[in-house]
């Protein structure tokens, strides 16, 4: 990521990270990689990075590499320009709690959708602390899909049934 400056394309960040993983042996992406500057961060699954990433802005970068049969995955969001504003760094550490709390939970027997739940109750504390949500809008939510409104994708990516990965069902 030393690669990222004010007006680079999200292209080109791609790039350097396909370039590092040949690089190292890798035979590249696992999935479509998403590289997304500013507002683009905020759209689910982005994938055409080829926008500037513009000083004061954040990118959002989710990758991984193949290698020797494993796809890894990794997601963050860093300043283009290396140094967070103030709300940018609130909502960093908001985050890094909700994810020092949640690996505190993971313990054998913890199953996945118990964990997904508590981990959804973090995270709207959370929310509510950096003012993007109230109680109200928590109390208002479908008991049956709480916090999925505001934390859709849970914790993690659990593996893909064999036949959707044999009929091509998944597309990343």
């Amino acid at each position: 990521m030393r690669f990222r400056e004010a007006g680079c394309e999200g292209y080109a960040i791609e790039a350097e990270i396909a370039h590092e993983f040949l690089r190292n042996g890798s035979r590249g992406h696992a999935y479509t990689p998403i590289v997304a500057g500013g507002a683009n961060a905020c759209v689910l699954h982005y994938i055409t990075n080829d926008q500037v990433c513009n000083d004061g802005d954040e990118v959002l970068v989710d990758f991984g590499c193949e290698y020797g049969g494993y796809a890894s995955d990794l997601t963050r969001c860093v300043p283009v320009n290396s140094r967070f504003t103030k709300r940018q760094r609130d909502v960093y550490n908001a985050l890094l709690r909700v994810k020092n709390k949640a690996t505190q939970l993971l313990r054998p027997g913890t199953m996945l959708a118990d964990y997904h739940k508590e981990v959804g109750k973090i995270m709207e504390s959370e929310l509510i602390g950096l003012g993007l949500i109230d109680k109200n809008d928590v109390a208002k939510q479908d008991p049956e899909n709480r916090s999925k409104k505001y934390f859709m994708h849970g914790t993690s990516h659990f593996p893909r049934p064999r036949r959707a990965r044999r009929v091509g069902l998944w597309n990343r």
